[in-house]
């Protein structure tokens, strides 16, 4: 798959995959004859591992560790495993903070959401009281 393709497919800019290569976040992608980058299929999974890993916020030092173990093979599957657990349990810990916030916000806004009920009973007794 050339650039064009994987980046409309990932919605991802051409630097972001040439970044991303050059970290080690996907590993070495074939040229064609004309030097075009020609995304392979384990490179795509590798764009798709890393998109989805950024953008639950793990840092891009920690997915090239993780990408370099994989490409190292089977002695790094405790190390690679460890990895995935420790960064499950910092999302984890996001998650929680995030429903916090949201616990927070939804009660301010059921606050306002009382808050104009109350105003508009009010504008209403007094809009009855005026016209009996």
């Amino acid at each position: 798959m050339q650039m064009k393709e994987v980046c409309k497919k990932f919605d991802l800019t051409p630097d972001t995959l040439r970044y991303y290569e050059k970290v080690g976040l996907i590993g070495e992608v074939p040229r064609d004859n004309n030097d075009y980058r020609v995304f392979s299929e384990r490179n795509l999974n590798e764009i798709y591992f890393s998109k989805v890993m950024r953008k639950a916020g793990i840092p891009v030092q920690r997915l090239a560790e993780y990408i370099n173990l994989v490409q190292i093979g089977e002695e790094t599957v405790e190390d690679r495993k460890n990895i995935l657990l420790e960064e499950r349990e910092m999302i984890r810990k996001n998650v929680e903070e995030l429903q916090a916030t949201l616990d927070i916000l939804d009660g301010k806004i059921s606050n306002y959401d009382e808050r104009i009920l109350s105003f508009e009973r009010e504008k209403l007794r007094n809009y009855s009281s005026k016209n009996n």
